[in-house]
């Protein structure tokens, strides 16, 4: 499966790519498979075009994907033109579901801190932080 978010830090716009495969031994392998300087448009249909050209660039058969993995925003899932939709058109045996549901948590947790307990957020500016940079 493939996992990938797009971010911008200091100006510089990426899109980190993701993989979980299966090993010789039948072991899940998870890895940090790239980062890719994002040009342009951070729409859905440019992002999976990004995701197929690094793909097919190194190697690697699209259709061997069984499932994505992003965030739950618009650019990714949206049904009219979200990435995960323009990634199925190429890749039809994607299914139609893919949000990823550690960042769900995520969000659930900032929310709930922020809205139970605003000091909490500075009281524990650490857990805020991670919780911050791993939402995807």
């Amino acid at each position: 499966s493939i996992n990938f978010d797009e971010s911008t830090v200091n100006g510089i716009t990426e899109l980190d790519i993701n993989v979980s495969y299966l090993t010789q031994e039948l072991l899940v392998e998870k890895r940090m498979l790239t980062s890719v300087a994002v040009q342009g448009s951070t729409s859905g249909e440019e992002l999976a075009q990004l995701v197929l050209n690094y793909l097919k660039a190194e190697g690697v058969n699209p259709l061997k994907m069984m499932q994505v993995q992003t965030d739950g925003c618009s650019t990714m899932l949206g049904v009219l033109n979200g990435a995960q939709k323009n990634l199925r058109d190429e890749v039809p045996t994607l299914p139609t579901w893919g949000g990823c549901i550690a960042h769900d948590c995520s969000n659930i947790l900032k929310s709930g801190v922020k809205a139970l307990h605003p000091a909490l957020v500075k009281i524990f500016p650490a857990l805020f932080g991670c919780l911050s940079k791993h939402s995807m």
